[in-house]
């Protein structure tokens, strides 16, 4: 996310990351979310103000992938 300053990219990015729950198998996704939540904690105050705009589509792009994945698995 970082290498990339354009919106386009970093957009189509967070959607890739967060599809990948789709794809992984079902015993991977819970350790795959909690890093990703991890990470998100660990990293949120270090995130300047010219880039939390970009840094908040990965959020909704990974809680939109849960709720999906969710409820086609419960």
């Amino acid at each position: 996310m970082w290498m990339s300053d354009r919106p386009k990219v970093q957009r189509q990015l967070a959607v890739d990351l967060a599809s990948l729950v789709d794809v992984l198998p079902e015993e991977s996704v819970i350790p795959f979310l909690d890093a990703f939540w991890k990470t998100m904690a660990r990293e949120w105050n270090g995130i300047d103000a010219l880039r939390y705009g970009y840094c908040a589509i990965r959020p909704k792009n990974f809680t939109n992938s849960i709720i999906v994945w969710t409820s086609f698995y419960t």
